[in-house]
């Protein structure tokens, strides 16, 4: 096995998988980077194969990969996620570390962006919770000691008549807030596409989701992730004042994340310090 500082960090997000060079645990320093989006209908074999070439274009000789992943980890693999069914009980770290000889480390990708703000941002030493909300809507919640603990937010329910979530859960908030919930729910190709009514409506989805949140436990700050959030950062104040008309505890300071749309790859690095 290789003996390099060189870490591949991966994210496998429900849309895109994107991988990463990083020139050390440490220094968090970028060397390398690329991207594609899942085969059609997730087909897990086909995708995996095209990752390892990927990773071996850019880094053969590596000997630890940390995959951030959108679902429930159990050790190499996921138990569930609503957005990649196809990689459900498939043997991720396994296969990798064998084409590698590798040590694979897997995270949840949310409690990795968690991570990251402990690790690379601003995080540390204070309690928070880290959402992210991308093509789905996923949540972490973070000690002042700096442990991650991974939640699933997404499948709170926030409107008890609301649409079936892909979880089999009614009116779930990731219904309502997540990007690909959003392209079905408004028949659009991204949320870009969304107009200011819609905008609107998912403002005040996130408000009702984040004060459900945080009475349940009360953090001083809320990191928010994901590309529907990342892009759309000018409407944090129009959720913060929709919180303030339902007083009951102090509304959390919203921070957009740290290191941006590239948090749960700087987590899966962190899996290596």
């Amino acid at each position: 096995m290789a003996q390099n500082q060189q870490t591949v960090a991966v994210d496998i997000g429900g849309t895109d998988i994107r991988i990463v060079v990083f020139a050390d645990p440490a220094s968090g320093t970028i060397v390398a980077r690329d991207h594609f989006r899942h085969s059609h209908n997730q087909d897990f074999a086909s995708d995996l194969q095209r990752l390892i070439e990927l990773i071996k274009g850019f880094a053969p000789d590596t000997d630890r990969i940390g995959i951030s992943i959108a679902g429930i980890v159990d050790g190499g693999t996921i138990t569930g996620s609503s957005n990649l069914a196809a990689w459900h009980n498939q043997p991720i770290g396994e296969r990798l570390a064998e084409a590698f000889d590798a040590d694979v480390r897997l995270i949840n990708d949310t409690a990795a962006a968690a991570q990251a703000e402990v690790n690379y941002g601003a995080g540390l030493g204070s309690e928070f919770w880290f959402i992210t909300s991308g093509s789905g809507l996923g949540g972490a919640l973070v000690q002042a000691d700096g442990t991650v603990t991974p939640q699933e937010p997404g499948h709170m329910t926030i409107h008890a008549d609301g649409p079936t979530c892909t979880c089999g859960g009614p009116g779930c908030w990731e219904v309502y807030v997540g990007g690909n919930s959003l392209e079905r729910r408004y028949g659009i190709a991204s949320a870009a596409e969304l107009d200011e009514a819609q905008w609107s409506e998912w403002c005040v989805d996130m408000a009702l989701g984040l004060r459900n949140l945080t009475n349940v436990y009360w953090t001083p700050r809320v990191y928010l992730g994901g590309g529907v959030i990342l892009n759309e950062q000018q409407r944090l104040p129009v959720i913060v004042e929709r919180m303030k008309q339902w007083p009951y505890r102090p509304v959390p300071e919203l921070c957009p994340a740290t290191k941006g749309s590239d948090s749960s790859l700087y987590g899966a690095l962190a899996l290596f310090r």
